[in-house]
C-alpha cells in the first residue's frame, strides 16, 4: 500500500513551435508593463530573443534586457540584475536561455520582493513573499528549472552552490518552443540532456518518490532512451526537440517533488569549485552512484535498464539491474562525452572538500542508500 504524499507543480506549461510568440499576451494578462529579460549573450546574438522581444512589444510592454548571465552564476549577478530591475521600474521577469538564465530570473524575483541579501534565503522555505511574475522560455533541454522551485547561485568567496527551495520560486508560465533550441551546439544538448537523464533517474529512486512522480520520471526515461541522440545530433529537429523539452519537463516536475540524490550532491561543489558543467559532471558521476545504490533500490535500477535498451530478466533482478550502469556508458560512448573527472581538471587533492561539501548539501538525504563522507570521498575518487 502506498503511504500519503504531497505533489504540487503549479507552473502553467505552454507547448509548441511557435508557443514563444505568446510570451507577450502572458505578460499582459499578468499585469506586467515593461518585461525585464534575463539571458546570456549566445542566446541574445543567436537571435532567440528577437521574436521574444516582438512579442512583448507587440503586446504594449516595455523590455529591458539582462545579458550578462554565464555557467553557474554568481551572487553579484543577482544583485546587479535587480539593480536594473529597480532602476528601469520592470514589473515582470522573462528569462530566456538555458537552467543559469531561469534560476538567475529566480533569484532576481526574490529581491523585488524580499529584503535583501540573498544568502539568508539559503536552504528550504525561508522566503517570506512571492516573487515577481516570472515567465521562462527555456534554450536548452536540461535543467527543468521552468517548472521546479529551486535556484543555485554560487557564492564565489565560499566556491559553493547557494541552493534556495520554495514553492514561491516557480515560474507562473513556462513556454516550451522547440524553435528555440535549433541553435544549440550538440555538444551542448548531449550534456544537458544527461543532467535531464540523471534527474528522471534519481527522482525515480528518491526514497520520498510517490506513484506520481514515478510515472513522470519513467516517462521522461523513456522519451530519453528514444530522443536523446536523435536531438543531439540535430537540435533543430523539432520533433526530436519537442521530445527532450517534455522528458525535460517530466524529470523536472517529477525532482521538484521526489528531489534528487549522490549524484546531484557531488555535482554541485564540482561546479562550485572547477565551474565545471553541471550536466557534465552529472553525465560522469550518474554510472558510478547507480552502481553503488544497486542494492538499495535493484527493481527500479533493473526497469532503468530495460528502458534503456538492455537485455533483464522477468524478475527484475540484482543482476539486471547491474546493466543499468552499462547503458549509460553506452550512452556517453555514442554522445562522445569524457567518462572521468580528471579529463577535466578535477585534482585529487581536492577530493576531501568537495567530499565535504556534498555532504553539507543535504541532497543525499533521499539517496536510496545512506551516504556520509567517506562514501563520498570513494565516488570521487572512482571517476577520477
Amino acid at each position: 500500500m502506498q503511504g500519503s504524499f504531497y505533489y504540487a507543480s503549479p507552473t502553467r506549461i505552454i507547448s509548441g513551435l511557435g508557443a514563444k510568440e505568446r510570451a507577450g499576451q502572458e505578460a499582459r494578462d499578468a499585469g506586467g508593463t515593461k518585461a525585464l529579460i534575463v539571458t546570456d549573450k549566445g542566446v541574445l546574438n543567436a537571435g532567440l530573443v528577437d521574436e521574444v522581444i516582438d512579442s512583448l512589444r507587440k503586446a504594449g510592454l516595455g523590455v529591458v534586457i539582462y545579458d550578462k548571465v554565464e555557467t553557474n552564476p554568481v551572487l553579484s549577478m543577482v544583485d546587479e540584475g535587480h539593480q536594473l530591475y529597480r532602476s528601469e521600474g520592470c514589473d515582470i521577469l522573462v528569462a530566456v536561455g538555458g537552467g543559469s538564465s531561469i534560476d538567475l530570473a529566480k533569484a532576481i524575483g526574490v529581491l523585488t520582493n524580499n529584503p535583501g541579501p540573498l544568502v539568508q534565503y539559503e536552504g528550504a522555505d525561508k522566503i517570506p513573499h512571492p516573487i515577481s511574475y516570472l515567465i521562462a522560455i527555456p534554450t536548452a533541454a536540461g535543467t527543468g528549472a521552468e517548472v521546479t522551485f529551486s535556484a543555485l547561485i554560487t557564492d564565489p568567496d565560499r566556491h559553493y552552490k547557494i541552493s534556495i527551495r520554495s514553492f514561491y520560486l516557480a515560474p507562473r508560465v513556462a513556454i516550451l518552443d522547440p524553435g528555440m533550441l535549433k541553435t544549440l551546439p550538440s555538444h551542448i544538448a548531449a550534456m544537458t540532456g544527461m543532467d535531464s537523464l540523471t534527474h528522471a533517474i534519481e527522482a525515480y529512486v528518491s526514497t520520498s518518490a510517490s506513484p506520481i512522480t514515478d510515472l513522470l520520471a519513467f516517462e521522461a526515461i523513456n522519451i530519453s532512451a528514444a530522443s536523446l541522440e536523435r536531438f543531439v545530433a540535430d537540435p533543430s529537429n523539432p520533433s526530436a526537440a519537442s521530445l527532450m523539452q517534455l522528458a525535460c519537463a517530466y524529470a523536472g516536475m517529477a525532482f521538484a517533488n521526489a528531489r534528487l540524490g549522490n549524484v546531484h550532491a557531488m555535482a554541485h561543489p564540482l561546479g562550485g569549485h572547477f565551474n565545471l558543467h553541471h550536466g557534465l559532471a552529472c553525465a560522469i558521476l550518474l554510472p558510478r552512484v547507480i552502481d553503488f545504490n544497486l542494492n538499495s533500490s535493484p527493481h527500479k535500477y533493473a526497469k532503468i535498464a530495460l528502458a534503456m535498451g538492455q537485455q533483464v530478466d522477468e524478475d527484475l533482478s540484482l543482476e539486471s539491474a547491474k546493466s543499468a550502469s552499462q547503458a549509460i556508458y553506452s550512452l556517453l560512448e555514442t554522445l562522445n562525452l569524457p567518462t572521468k573527472l580528471g579529463e577535466l581538471g578535477v585534482t585529487t587533492d581536492k577530493i576531501p572538500v568537495i567530499a565535504r561539501d556534498a555532504v553539507t548539501t543535504g541532497i543525499h538525504g533521499t539517496n536510496p542508500r545512506l551516504t556520509d563522507f567517506g562514501d563520498f570521498v570513494r565516488l570521487y575518487e572512482a571517476c577520477m
